[in-house]
């Protein structure tokens, strides 16, 4: 797959992620960071090595404003569907094991799905130590990439000559 070469080259973000070991295919990296953002004080890690970066005590809207290759959403960070989605990140990994998070993530992944910001590209397994997990792949689409491109910002000129207008009657 196409995004096998993104996570051995690319950063990548864990989000809340707190099991024994990482994916395989992440650990050999020799190009890109490893960030894990842990967004509970109560969660632990025990990747304490040079190789990754931890941030503890993040809020979930500093994962929206990452710019990653790839970012993984476990526990916690799985709420961040339905509100925003790391806007960043080409490609979202999605955690699939029993959490109560799914409750709510769920609404908002069907909800991107719906509108065309995100693609289904499939269930993925990594095997992290002697355990497989299985993550939920979505890309992000090219119509939510080129909505992100457009600049919702007035123009200056038209401010300026709006202002002008409503300031002439005051001379």
């Amino acid at each position: 797959m196409n995004f096998e070469k993104e996570l051995k080259k690319g950063n990548i973000v864990f989000c809340d992620y707190t099991e024994e070991f990482l994916p395989n295919i992440v650990l050999n990296k020799k190009v890109g960071d490893i960030t894990i953002i842990l967004t509970k004080p109560k969660y632990r890690t025990n990747f304490e090595n040079e190789n990754v970066n931890i941030e503890r005590n993040s809020s979930i809207s500093e994962i929206e404003q990452l710019s990653v290759d790839a970012t993984f959403l476990d526990r916690r960070s799985i709420k961040l569907l339905l509100l925003k989605l790391p806007l960043g990140s080409k490609h979202i990994f999605i955690r699939i094991a029993p959490r109560i998070s799914w409750l709510i993530g769920f609404f908002g992944l069907i909800r991107r799905l719906l509108n065309n910001q995100v693609s289904f590209g499939g269930i993925v397994s990594f095997k992290a130590g002697s355990t497989v997990q299985k993550w939920l792949f979505l890309k992000r689409s090219k119509g939510f990439v080129k909505l992100l491109n457009k600049k919702n910002v007035p123009r200056f000129d038209r401010f300026c000559s709006g202002f002008y207008l409503w300031a002439k009657p005051y001379k």
